[in-house]
Order: structure tokens, then sequence, then C-alpha cells
């Protein structure tokens, strides 16, 4: 009985507009002919199961010649009938799923012991010796971050040619993008220019790279000559769509970063999302990205595409960790389990993920950068092949793990002594400052995490469903069309750590699910407990 209250509770939630219910979106680009965009908008909107169409506006950037629509469609229609009827208008490129992006960080129960461990580990012990000369701008594009933190607030990049006035000084087209800009629900027309983070992915990550060091208070980032450039698509709940992030990495290339951190991952290949790497990737700009978290074959978007550099996750022993994808698309592994770092509201906090790994290679590589400015992408990862010791590529570790004291042999610097003191690391939490909070997370109580459908959208008749539990509970899993009519429920027993699920897309009327988009339900139960856990799955075949 508990368990069908809680979803009776969870529906309701649906019905008061999360972004969870919002209808599918298509992104449409479309070769510039006649007749105009209002025009073909009109036209596009007269095809059944389109809600609305919104036209795009992007800054000319190599794609003058084309044009982007945005097509909501109703809750249920079939996508890919849509897709197939606005594909036979005139001058269509392509019409691509605008689908959900999730950060990469898992999270531990061990926040009192060894604070910045990975820092004094044998793969990082002696980064500090790696001369920092010059500034070097990096894009965090994620969840936002804490720019008033005391431990990263000097090392956030301004725009001083945008001051907060309301008038777009630049003219960039985003207007007061003084503290960078928020692509959050962009293509619904939400972007604002408060990129702070109300979730505390970015944050984290924005602190392994680039916190503050030997200033007294909290931690010590990977490279003191970083500025942080402050870009979000990622919500309240980490997660952003396939459009967002597009226009968050234009943004980046506009405002002239050289390195791209990008911890979250897309389960499609994106067109849209290509476009815009490739693009970063034509200009030199490095990017770095999380293989995923799901101890799967598969490696996420951008991670996966050709010239990013894929990071996936050690542990203290210089193990795979446990969560981190694998396979023929893995570049390199950097430390990420139980990574201490920044938090919002001036505090700190352990995550762990492919997330926090490429924050660290993102702070090797902008720190190498500040050593030589010139140093090409591809010079980076020669290098990084060079020092990482597997020679050729293996299947669960890339290239091999980073290691610093190799990095230093290979550019002739000489190798420190072991001096925990030189980068400020100490074995017990700092002293907080007042206002200063240390986050403590408290994982007694149940939960249920990491609810991902894959592939996502699915292209067949099943679906494969992982999430974790903190302790042993019995899972039910449910899938909800939107009308809130329940489709299909089944129930295993789920075990501490992560658990996969494989479904047939049938309801249990023995009905096809259609193409679409569905709500999906993880609830967890135990003799004394309940948790919980939401997703979306489109189905696209």
């Amino acid at each position: 009985m508990k368990i069908n209250c809680f979803f009776v509770a969870v529906i309701a939630s649906f019905a008061i507009g999360t972004t969870l219910l919002s209808a599918e979106q298509l992104i449409i680009k479309q070769e510039v002919t006649t007749p105009s965009a209002e025009i073909q908008a009109a036209t596009f909107e007269k095809i059944p199961g389109v809600l609305k169409i919104t036209i795009l506006s992007i800054a000319p950037r190599g794609n003058r010649n084309f044009r982007y629509f945005i097509a909501t469609t109703a809750p249920t229609a079939d996508t890919k009938v849509v897709t197939e009827a606005i594909q036979k208008q005139s001058g269509i490129r392509y019409v691509d799923i605008n689908g959900d992006i999730e950060n990469q960080s898992t999270r531990f129960n061990d926040p009192f012991v060894n604070t910045q461990d990975y820092l004094v580990s044998p793969f990082m012990l002696g980064f500090e010796a790696i001369p920092a000369n010059e500034a070097v701008l990096v894009a965090v594009i994620d969840s936002g971050v804490d720019y008033t933190h005391p431990d990263i607030k000097d090392r956030v990049a301004v725009n001083e040619k945008d001051p907060i006035n309301g008038i777009d000084d630049d003219g960039n087209g985003y207007v007061d993008d003084y503290w960078g800009y928020d692509f959050t629900g962009y293509s619904e027309g939400k972007g604002k220019n408060d990129p702070a983070d109300l979730y505390g992915h970015g944050t984290h990550l924005a602190g392994i790279i680039g916190a503050d060091a030997n200033n007294g208070i909290g931690i010590a980032g990977i490279n003191p000559k970083v500025k942080i450039l402050d870009i979000k698509f990622l919500n309240e709940r980490g997660y952003g769509t396939q459009l967002d992030a597009a226009m968050a990495i234009y943004y980046a290339i506009d405002r002239g970063a050289k390195v791209l951190n990008c911890s979250w991952g897309y389960p499609k290949n994106g067109q849209f999302l290509r476009e815009a790497v490739n693009e970063a990737l034509a200009k030199g700009i490095i990017l770095v990205a999380a293989a995923g978290n799901l101890n799967s074959s598969v490696i996420d978007y951008p991670a996966a595409y050709d010239g990013v550099l894929s990071i996936g996750s050690i542990d203290r022993n210089g193990n795979k960790s446990n969560f981190s994808n694998w396979g023929d698309r893995l570049d390199f592994m950097c430390y990420g389990s139980q990574v201490y770092s920044l938090a919002p509201h001036n505090s700190y906090a352990f995550l762990s993920g492919t997330s926090q790994s490429t924050a660290l290679a993102t702070g090797i590589i902008s720190r190498l950068l500040s050593y030589n400015p010139n140093m090409s992408r591809t010079q980076v990862k020669s290098l990084f092949n060079q020092i990482a010791g597997n020679g050729s590529r293996d299947l669960y570790m890339g290239y091999g793990a980073i290691k610093i004291n190799k990095l230093l042999t290979a550019l002739s610097i000489p190798i420190p002594e072991d001096d925990r003191s030189s980068v400020n690391v100490v074995d017990t939490p700092p002293a907080p400052t007042p206002n200063t909070n240390v986050v403590a997370l408290n994982f007694d109580a149940l939960s249920v995490s990491q609810l991902l459908p894959f592939p996502n959208p699915a292209t067949s008749s099943q679906i494969k469903i992982g999430f974790s539990l903190n302790k042993a509970a019995a899972v039910t899993l449910s899938i909800y069309d939107f009308s809130g009519s329940l489709r299909k429920k089944w129930e295993i027993n789920g075990n501490s750590g992560y658990n996969k699920s494989t479904c047939d897309l049938v309801d249990d009327n023995g009905n096809t699910l259609k193409n679409g988009t569905y709500i999906l339900v993880a609830n967890g139960c135990t003799d004394s407990e309940t948790a919980a856990a939401r997703s979306k799955i489109s189905i696209l075949r």
C-alpha cells in the first residue's frame, strides 16, 4: 500500500508541469530558401502532431546557409510519423530529437577522510612542479558555478565588456552575460544571464580544476592560473538537452575558451551537438569529456566523438572504478573516486564519477597550456599517450592512466620531493572559516539514484534500465504515458550498488508501446523505508 500511495504522489507531481512532462522537441535544420522562416514555421505547424514551432536564433557561424527550428510535438503524437512528415519539406538537412543529457557524478558517504588524497596519489604527486606561466580560459559547461564561493571567485572569468545594466553592450546576443550564461531551457526561450549553480555539480568540477591554492582556506585546484568560464545548461536536477549543450559550446567558442570541460553524457550521436563539437575542434579547442558511469561498453557523447578526449575513472589503487564506462572510444584514465572539492554556499563535498576524473584531466591540460600556450590538442594527446603506459588502447583502461611523474620527465621538469605542504593538502577537512560548511552526505536512508534507460531513445523492441541503490531493496519499475496511465510494471530484487534490468517495450496488455515519450519510475522498498527516482524514455523506431 505504501508503494501504491507513492505512485500517486509521483503522478501528481508530473501534473504540475515538471520538465519531465514537457512535450517532445525536434531540432530541424533547413537550407535557407524561400519562403521566409516565418512562413515555413507556419507550414510546419500544420503538420499533424506538431503543437508549436519556434524559430531558433543562432548567430551566423559557418551555418549562414541554414536555419533552425524547434518543433514541439503533442504528447500523444508518434514522433517517427511527425519526423517523416517534416523531412518531406524542401531543404531539410536533418530532424533530430532534442534529448536529455545527464551529469556524470555519483556520491559516497566518506566526507571526513583523506581530503584531496588524489593530489598526493602516485598519479598526481608533483603536479605543482609544472610552471603555470599564463592564464588559460577553461569553459566548465555544466550546472553553473557558485561564483561567490571564496575558494573560486577570483578564478571565475567575467565579461567586462557586458556589465549588468540591461543592455547587450558587447553585441553578442546575450544581454548582461557578465558572469557567463545560463542556457537551461534555451530551446524554450528561457536562457538568462545568471549561471549560478543550483545543483552543485559544476561548482565541484570548477574547484578540482582551479580552486585557489595557498590562500589559507579550503582546497587547492590543479591550475592557479586558470580562468573559469561559467556556462550553465544543466538544471537543478542535473539534466539538460542536446540543443542547450550545443548552444553552450557555441558560446564557449565565441568567448575564446581554450579547453572545454564536458562532464556529462548524451547516449545518442546527436547531429546538432556534433556540429557544435566539430566547430570547436576546427578552431583548435581541446574538448575533454566524461566516458560515463554505467560500467557499460558504450561511451557517451561527446566523449565518443572523434577528436574529443574521452576520460574514464580509476580508484586510488589505479584500477578502473567500478562505475566507469569502457570501450574502444576510451582514451585515458584519471582519478575519479571520492574526490573532495567545492560545493555551493561556501561548502565542500565528496563526489565520484567520470565527471570528476574529466575535471582532473582538464586541470592537467590547462596547466600544460599555462606552461606552453602553443601546445595543440594533437600534441597533448601524443604526450598523454607517451606517459600513460599502455602503448596501445585497452578496452577497459584506454591508453592508460595519466601519470604526473612521467609527464614531468617527458617535459624535462625535475620531479620534486614528496612534500604535501606545497599544495596545502591535509588529512582531515580544513577547519571551517566563517560561513563555511563541510557537507557530510548522509546515505543511511534508502536511496534510488542514477535511473538511466539505455539506449535512449530506444530504437528496437527492448530497453535496458540501470539504477543505483545504497542498500538492498525490492524495486518496482513502472512505465507511464503522459496521460498518467500505467502501461507496464515489473519487479526485481535490487542489490546494493548498480543494478540493471532489461524489458520488452510491450505494455502489460501485450500491446507494443508506440513511438513517443514515457515516464519511467523506480520505487525501492525495504521493510521500513521507501525511495524513488524517475526519468524519461523516448521510443523512436
